[in-house]
C-alpha cells in the first residue's frame, strides 16, 4: 500500500514512533503551497494515522495498492518521484542544477535565473534532484 500525506503547511516535520523507533518524517514543499509526505512502509501509515494531529495538521490525500511494496528503512526524508521523472542525483546544489538543466535539456540561461524559476524548469523538463540542497 502506498499513502500519500498532505498538509496546510508549507513545510512539515514531524516524528513518530514505529517499530519502538523514534522516526523523523518530514513533508516536502509543494509548488502551489502546502506539503506532502509519500510512503509505502505500512507501519509508518498506521502510526501517522495515529498521532492526534491527523485530521488537523496533515491527512491522506490519496491511498493505493502497490504490487511490490518496497522495504522502507527508518531514513524517511525520500519520497517516490513520479514515474515519468528522471532522477539526477549527482546535482547538489543551485549552480549545478542550472548548468544540468542548461546543457542536458537545452533551457535557455534566461529562464534559469533563480533557485524558483531553476526548479520550476526542473519540473516542466521532468527532472528531480533529490540530493539538491538549497542555502538558507
Amino acid at each position: 500500500m502506498r499513502a500519500e500525506f498532505r498538509s496546510r503547511w508549507g513545510v512539515y516535520l514531524t516524528s513518530i514512533t514505529v517499530r519502538g523507533l523514534r522516526v523523523k518524517i518530514r513533508f516536502s514543499e509543494l509548488r502551489d503551497g502546502g506539503s506532502y509526505y509519500v510512503t509505502e512502509d505500512k507501519d509508518i501509515i498506521n502510526a501517522l494515522k495515529k498521532e492526534p494531529v491527523f485530521g488537523v495538521d496533515y491527512f491522506v490525500f490519496k491511498e493505493e495498492s502497490v504490487s511490490n511494496p518496497k522495504q522502507v528503512v527508518p531514513k524517511q526524508e525520500m519520497v517516490d518521484p513520479e514515474p515519468d521523472t528522471e532522477v539526477i542525483e549527482s546535482v547538489t546544489n543551485i549552480n549545478e542544477a542550472r548548468e544540468y538543466l542548461r546543457e542536458k535539456k537545452g533551457v535557455k540561461i534566461q529562464k534559469l535565473n533563480t533557485p524558483k524559476s531553476i526548479l520550476k524548469q526542473a519540473v516542466e523538463n521532468g527532472v528531480t534532484f533529490p540530493n539538491l540542497k538549497l542555502e538558507d
